[in-house]
């Protein structure tokens, strides 16, 4: 499911990122989860207290929104949080947002699904527009907003790049100028699992 954002320019992009997803998050412009399937978890005697760390640090590499509120409740009360957090549409804080969007299937639709920022196109992660990539879609490596919206309204084959190289889920951004060539603008773009 492809999803985009403009939002105000801001050097660190990183924080910009993150302030779209909080936007997105309390104003609930986002698909709801999924329910919350904890199946996997219990197959792997991971809310078992006889579970030994080592076993369930393993699966936290995987499902690592879980690290902190396991700390913090133990295993048999994590099991126990996860299932009553997962009746609600709307999760009411990230933790439980993102706890619960480790153990779903499918994404929201919207920056919420993706991890970060890296340098490089990567699943769930939003990473820069290549300069070659720029100039082939805009005819610039330094494009407007308009320049943008005209492309999407066209060919949009943006979409079709970005699902190429990261495997259906993931995303890019790209710095906007105004007309005297200053950065006004991020456009945020990616795919997010169905």
């Amino acid at each position: 499911m492809p999803w985009d954002n403009f939002v105000p320019y801001q050097q660190d992009i990183a924080k910009a990122l993150r302030d779209l997803q909080d936007e997105v998050f309390a104003k609930r412009e986002y698909r709801p989860l999924g329910e919350t399937d904890v199946d996997y978890l219990d197959q792997a005697e991971f809310f078992d207290p006889a579970t030994p760390e080592a076993e369930r640090e393993e699966l936290l590499t995987l499902f690592g929104p879980l690290r902190e509120p396991l700390r913090r409740m133990g295993p048999v009360a994590l099991r126990d949080w996860l299932i009553a957090i997962g009746k609600s549409r709307y999760p009411e804080t990230r933790e439980e947002f993102y706890a619960r969007h480790c153990l779903t299937s499918s994404g929201t639709g919207t920056a919420l699904d993706m991890v970060g920022l890296s340098a490089e196109r990567m699943p769930g992660y939003v990473a820069p527009l290549a300069s070659a990539d720029l100039v082939r879609h805009f005819g610039t490596d330094r494009p407007t907003r308009a320049q943008v919206e005209a492309h999407l309204a066209g060919s949009g084959d943006l979409y079709d790049d970005i699902l190429e190289d990261i495997g259906g889920y993931g995303g890019v951004y790209i710095v906007l100028y105004d007309g005297s060539g200053a950065p006004s603008e991020l456009f945020f773009a990616g795919y997010s699992p169905y």
